[in-house]
């Protein structure tokens, strides 16, 4: 992780010194402070608590991703296979947000009813979050790096 840190602050430093005078080079130079952005914020996600608990108490949910991740090793290979997984990684990311929302409302209603307690359900509710935001960040540095690749501009989700 620490290595990953200092790569940030070396890319940083670099960017720092960048100037991009045309519009192409200015929405790639836009695009990469934007992937940095999201790699910093992904460092930190890992580096949470939460990562115990929310690979052991959604072991399923964690599953999915990881054959997520396997599917973006393959995806290298051309531009047309970088579009469609960064879409394959877009709708991942929505169908984690809508379970989470799910589950957390059942987690809560359970609490309220005395079937688990409230501990529990907030440390499910933690690690719920914490998946939650592992996938949107890893999407979003994702897309942005596409964005690179192609030198356009899109939109913040």
């Amino acid at each position: 992780m620490r290595d990953v840190e200092e790569a940030i602050l070396s890319v940083r430093k670099f960017l720092n010194e960048v100037q991009s005078d045309s519009t192409k080079l200015r929405n790639q130079h836009v695009a990469i402070i934007h992937v940095l952005d999201h790699i910093t914020r992904l460092v930190s996600v890992l580096r949470e608590q939460q990562k115990v608990e929310g690979i052991f108490h959604h072991e399923k949910l964690m599953k999915k991703w990881h054959k997520t991740l396997e599917q973006i090793n393959e995806s290298y290979a051309s531009e047309e296979k970088l579009i469609e997984m960064e879409q394959v990684l877009e709708k991942t990311a929505q169908k984690i947000a809508e379970e989470r929302r799910v589950r957390r409302r059942k987690y809560y209603e359970r609490t309220a009813v005395r079937e688990t307690k409230l501990e529990v359900a907030m440390s499910n509710v933690q690690a719920l979050l914490w998946i939650d935001r592992l996938v949107y960040h890893y999407w979003r540095a994702f897309a942005r790096l596409v964005e690179f690749k192609k030198g356009t501009e899109i939109e913040e989700s």
